[in-house]
């Protein structure tokens, strides 16, 4: 770089030499949650779905698991049939089944390459009653040993519950024994995308101390006309933040991250209903910026292939701000690609 004024001198930093992570684990990095048993919205076209995941370059999906809905397990078996793997939400106390019915669900119904996570109860802080702890340790103490019991689900990883406020995992307790895998939700909830994260990081950690770290939901709305507390971004604020908000978990060391979600679910022109506009597409399947913002990202950094050893590179950056960030990557033929942002809000 070319050298900096005197002003900025203090702003000069060594990061040499870097140490590279594999290119396409910020592809495996990444997920999109969708709902494909939601037949009243865009998402009934599994096709479309499909389609839309494969243009994206996506490779990893959230969605929930419902008993005794056979359109929603050929959706997903025609998703999974373009190397898209799930995590699958199994159930909730309120339904009026067990989570061996899940379990026996996944066993029967579902190819085991379409499954890589079997998740607990979402969100039960926000929709569970009074005893909404105990009936969540209850429900992911039987659903992990449903699902170890199970030939077909033994080997797939058990996603602890996420909940919608953190100060209420202190009240949770240890599930340790219950999962194989930590799980939150980490909205910015308008704002930069660090926002958050450690203090949701720290809380989650009272529950699994050194388990894997997955954030199932994370993202942005842009209902700008909304009078909810979630805040909302315009189009293209979500998308300079979305590739930020990747980026961001996984300097941290996390496992993956899922934005919140594939399509706008349901038609709101008023922009006044948040959950009408987490979509990377809008109800009409046309792309926001975002989803293009995040399709560029992984195409750049996708490099498919046998596991390797990335190197080091020596880089030397002057005059850098005290908020920039950085992850270098290596692709299989040496090619290095060096991922540089500010931590820093660009909408109020």
């Amino acid at each position: 770089a070319a050298a900096a004024p005197p002003d900025r001198a203090r702003g000069h930093r060594d990061v040499a030499p870097v140490q590279a992570v594999s290119a396409d684990s910020v592809v495996d990095g990444y997920g999109v949650g969708i709902h494909l048993n939601f037949l009243d919205t865009p998402y009934r076209d599994a096709d479309a779905v499909a389609d839309a995941l494969a243009d994206l370059g996506v490779r990893h999906v959230r969605d929930d698991l419902y008993l005794n809905a056979p359109r929603e397990y050929a959706a997903i078996r025609t998703v999974a049939a373009r190397g898209v793997g799930f995590d699958l939400i199994m159930g909730r106390p309120s339904a009026g089944a067990t989570p061996q019915d899940y379990v026996d669900t996944v066993a029967e119904e579902l190819p085991a390459s379409a499954v890589e996570g079997l998740e607990g109860v979402n969100e039960w802080d926000l929709f569970g009653g009074d005893d909404w702890v105990g009936e969540l340790r209850s429900w992911q103490q039987d659903l992990y040993a449903a699902a170890n019991a199970d030939p077909a689900t033994a080997d797939v990883p058990v996603l602890s519950p996420a909940l919608a406020f953190r100060w209420n995992y202190a009240n949770v307790g240890t599930l340790t024994q219950w999962a194989d895998v930590a799980n939150a939700h980490m909205y910015p909830g308008g704002y930069e995308p660090s926002n958050e994260i450690g203090r949701i990081t720290s809380a989650v950690r009272q529950v699994l101390p050194t388990a894997p770290l997955v954030t199932t939901e994370a993202g942005y709305n842009n209902a700008l006309n909304t009078t909810n507390g979630h805040l909302p971004v315009p189009e293209d604020v979500a998308a300079a933040y979305l590739p930020r908000l990747l980026l961001d978990h996984l300097v941290r060391g996390e496992r993956r991250v899922y934005s919140y979600e594939l399509i706008d679910s349901f038609e709101d022109p008023g922009q006044t209903d948040v959950e009408a506009h987490f979509g990377l597409l809008r109800h009409d399947l046309s792309p926001k910026p975002a989803y293009t913002a995040m399709k560029d990202l992984l195409g750049l950094v996708a490099d498919p292939g046998p596991s390797f050893t990335p190197g080091t590179l020596a880089v030397t950056a002057d005059g850098l701000p005290g908020d920039a960030r950085y992850l270098l990557t290596q692709k299989r033929d040496g090619r290095f690609v060096l991922l540089l942002w500010r931590d820093v809000r660009v909408f109020d």
